[in-house]
């Protein structure tokens, strides 16, 4: 299990995005602050897919995410491998059939890559309070959910809209100081241009 943070966030990224390519399949789980509304019962077994999504839906509009679990799972090719001589019916004593090969844990068939990523919103003016269930506090401090890690290093984030806004402004940033850069520039070819123009000689000679 890999716990990020803020200090290895671009580390354990990287590290994600290497191995998703390669991925068998992946598991995505979330401990949020909160999973169920105070005096909400549970959604009754008729009800519609759109009718659970509006009553359900309140919750992650109240409680806020405070790990982002990912999984990566990858074939293992030696599981195939020690499958064949059973598949086959050959006698275990005869391809390392010692006492230490048998009591040898088998491989496993997939690899798992777990990564814990502690998100934490960041202060802003944009950011939304943070509501915790006393119900939800208790399980995962039971659990040994570090709380004292998720506030002082959980990785900040963004809605769409914020993360939208956030690179609109620093693209129209990055177009002024290239158009003030370009500016500067045709400031400083006109300065060198005129201190490097010759001046006229006077005529001296009388008419």
């Amino acid at each position: 299990m890999v716990n990020v943070t803020k200090a290895n966030f671009v580390q354990a990224s990287e590290d994600v995005l290497k191995h998703l390519k390669t991925a068998s399949y992946i598991a995505i789980d979330l401990e949020m602050s909160g999973i169920s509304l105070p005096g909400q019962k549970r959604p009754p077994k008729d009800d519609t897919p759109e009718q659970r999504y509006q009553r359900l839906k309140k919750i992650p509009e109240l409680y806020s995410i405070i790990q982002v679990g990912v999984s990566l799972f990858h074939k293992n090719h030696n599981y195939d491998s020690q499958r064949q001589p059973q598949e086959h019916g050959s006698d275990t004593n005869n391809i390392d059939g010692s006492e230490e090969a048998r009591e040898r844990a088998p491989e496993p068939e997939y690899i798992a890559r777990p990564y814990n990523f502690y998100v934490f919103p960041p202060s802003s003016r944009q950011a939304r309070d943070v509501t915790l269930s006393p119900a939800a506090v208790q399980f995962l401090n039971g659990h040994g959910m570090e709380f004292g890690t998720w506030i002082k290093d959980g990785v900040g984030y963004l809605n769409t809209q914020q993360a939208n806004d956030l690179i609109a402004k620093i693209e129209a940033k990055l177009i002024s100081e290239e158009q003030q850069q370009g500016h500067n520039a045709n400031g400083t070819d006109t300065m060198n241009t005129t201190a490097a123009a010759p001046t006229p000689e006077k005529n001296n000679h009388q008419s």
